[in-house]
């Protein structure tokens, strides 16, 4: 279904209408400008697994109560993938979602291809089943999100909510937003998401209709990169031609409340700690701020980093993209925990239970996987794999998953992979 144009829906309102119109939030307007297609309502509800890229909303990439992979288990592959831009797999309530981009140069018919596939998994598996379905059609790439029953995903072009097991649209809204980190945020019922220059968009999560829009007056920032949601607060980063920034906007009232101006060109999403909010620059290292919007500490990571850190709620862990070392910090304080820098870390860190996971992206032969005691740092495990580590880890039920590329006789290969 095609959006009205603005002149067809003030030449629908007539005069009084129009003069009606112009006294409305701006906002208002421009979803009655937005296609939104609705078929059934998505079901939403309990969800276990590791539902999202960052793993919840506060995208701390930790599941405190998770089971650590066992040491004697190997990986294996499912699913296998074309070559292309690969998005963290969501593991949840039986499904793992999984969306890729192929570019127009690696497609037959020299036009840019998007899907996304769900597979079946349960514990008795000892890889996932499937593709149970295949979304080829929505051209939605960009990590999903896992609530209850729905699997919901955005683009540039829109924000699409799927039924996990069978992969049927219950809802789009005409827009939304995509990036390696730009999962759809829901919480109460409600899909956030970043979009456009400086905005946070609010749909309802059962019917996709549109909620309401925050605005930062300024305009300054552009290119959003992740949102961490709070009971009371939107927390977003930006990252475009060093003019990256955190900004803080209120939930209850939509109001931009601060802007944390320092932080640079910035890729990766905030994320919420014993609180601070802590974000990443890609050239500054890790910011810490306070929730009025002031530095609370600031840890420099000798080189670019584009990765969010993981954190318990009182230790940061952040890899350096070139530094090659993982740091814990004291997320008040920001003292240094411990170094570990044996061996290259580049993974984006997870925490499972009482372990840390990280790792280097690839090998002669694969990537391999670190199990560190999150305490202390130490080197507990490493697991050897046949593939690279193309994107975030998803723990859940004692198994790691990830997107890679491994080859074989035939070239090279892309798959979905599972350890443990």
């Amino acid at each position: 279904m095609s959006p009205p144009s603005r002149r067809a829906v003030l030449g629908a309102l007539g005069a009084a209408g129009a003069s009606a119109l112009a006294g409305c939030a701006v906002d208002a307007l421009d979803s009655a400008l937005t296609a939104h297609d609705h078929y059934d309502d998505a079901t939403l509800g309990p969800t276990h697994g590791w539902p999202t890229v960052t793993a919840d909303t506060g995208n701390t990439s930790a599941a405190l109560d998770g089971t650590p992979v066992a040491s004697d288990v190997h990986d294996a592959s499912f699913g296998r993938v074309d070559l292309g831009g690969f998005d963290a797999p969501a593991v949840a309530n039986g499904s793992v979602v999984f969306g890729q981009y192929r570019h127009p140069g690696e497609t037959t018919s020299g036009e840019e291809q998007f899907r996304t596939v769900g597979y079946e998994y349960r514990s008795e598996f000892s890889r996932p089943q499937g593709p149970v379905w295949s979304a080829d059609v929505l051209r939605a790439h960009g990590p999903a999100t896992i609530v209850g029953e729905t699997a919901f995903v955005s683009y540039h072009g829109g924000t699409y909510a799927l039924d996990r097991q069978s992969g049927e649209v219950h809802w789009h809204y005409g827009e939304g937003s995509s990036g390696r980190w730009l999962a759809p945020t829901v919480v109460d019922e409600t899909v956030f998401l970043p979009f456009g220059d400086d905005s946070v968009l609010a749909l309802d999560a059962v019917t996709g209709e549109h909620r309401w829009e925050a605005h930062a007056e300024d305009g300054a920032a552009s290119s959003p990169s992740g949102v961490a949601v709070t009971d009371d607060r939107l927390y977003v980063t930006y990252g475009a031609n060093d003019e990256g920034r955190l900004r803080a906007f209120d939930r209850t009232d939509r109001s931009a409340l601060w802007t944390y101006d320092v932080l640079g060109e910035s890729y990766a999403p905030p994320v919420v700690a014993d609180g601070v909010v802590l974000a990443v620059g890609t050239t500054t290292g890790l910011h810490a701020v306070t929730p009025d919007g002031e530095q609370a500490w600031h840890h420099d990571l000798r080189g670019e980093s584009y990765v969010p850190p993981a954190t318990d709620g009182e230790t940061a862990y952040v890899t350096g993209s070139n530094d090659e070392v993982v740091v814990a910090l004291d997320a008040r304080s920001g003292d240094v925990q411990w170094r570990f820098d044996d061996r290259p870390c580049h993974t984006p860190p997870v925490v499972v239970g009482d372990t840390l996971y990280t790792g280097d992206h690839f090998g002669h032969r694969g990537a391999t996987l670190y199990a560190l005691d999150r305490a202390t740092g130490e080197h507990r495990r490493s697991h050897e794999l046949r593939s690279t580590v193309e994107t975030p880890l998803a723990a859940v039920d004692g198994r790691l998953y990830w997107a890679g590329q491994w080859t074989d006789e035939v070239g090279d290969r892309g798959s979905l992979f599972v350890l443990g």
